[in-house]
This record gives structure tokens, sequence and C-alpha cells, in this order.
């Protein structure tokens, strides 16, 4: 089992339980990167020729909390299951709104491969995005990822 297919199982878990309702965001596709139907539940898929994989969910914000509590419940739980945070940035999105990004490592045969995840709050909804892939391939789309998560805009009442 080669390193991309742990990656679009990990990816797949998270996206289960989201729902098929229409997104309430809209986004600039990652330069580089394709369209790809989200069969998983996701409300946003999109690949790179490589295999890097970015995907949108969104999740109730419920219990209602803010952006610093939900990614600190984020980062707790990826350390708490062993991942090696790599990074950790606030970035503003289109609408001015705060989001929490980390990279995590995360060791594979020879390989490392980073897992981005991304985390903002609005209202009763919480948007996170996700991309992983080998670390020297991500390399290459970190910038066209980062520029779309910050290209969201809310499309809510």
């Amino acid at each position: 089992m080669n390193g991309r297919i742990i990656l679009i199982i990990l990816l797949v878990l998270f996206f289960i339980s989201c729902p098929s309702t229409p997104p309430p965001f809209s986004i600039e596709k990652p330069v580089g990167f394709a369209i790809a139907e989200s069969k998983d539940g996701g409300l946003y898929s999109a690949v790179s020729p490589e295999g890097i994989i970015f995907g949108i969910k969104t999740a109730e914000n419920y219990p209602v909390k803010d952006i610093e509590f939900w990614s600190d419940a984020l980062k707790n739980q990826f350390i708490n299951n062993g991942y090696q945070l790599y990074k950790e940035e606030e970035l503003l999105i289109e609408n001015g709104s705060k989001g929490i990004y980390f990279e995590w490592l995360a060791p594979y045969s020879s390989s490392t491969y980073i897992y981005l995840t991304f985390i903002t709050v609005k209202g009763d909804n919480i948007v996170i995005a996700e991309a992983a892939g080998e670390v020297k391939l991500f390399a290459n789309y970190r910038e066209a990822i980062l520029e779309s998560i910050k290209s969201i805009t809310f499309n809510l009442d």
C-alpha cells in the first residue's frame, strides 16, 4: 500500500460526516489543480497532477464556540493521535474572517507526508480545509493551496 492511498483513506474518513447541502462558501481553485468529484461527502475537492489532494467540508458549530476553541480542539486531537506539528499560523480569508492552519508531518515508509488542516468559524458553520501529499511535492503547491484558502467567501445570509 503506498502513501497516497493512506492519505486518500485519511481524507475520506474526515469527509464522511459532511452534509450534502450546497456549500456555504465559494472558493477559487488552487493553481495547478483540477476540480474532482467529491463522492465522500466533502463539499469541494481538487487534485494536482501528482496526486496532492485538497478538500473542504463543513461542520455544525455546536456547541457554539469561537475559532480559538475549535482550533485548540483540532490541534489537541491531532497531537493525541500522534501527528507531529510542523507549522501553525493565523490566516485571514477573503471576508476578513480569521482562520488557523496547521501543517502536520506524517512519516510513512521512506517518505514524509504533510497533512495541512485549516479551520475557520462563521456563525453556525465551521469550515475545514485539508490538503495532503509527500513533502517534496507538497512544497510545489503550498502557496497555491494557501491562496485558495484565503479566497474563501461565505455565502451566508
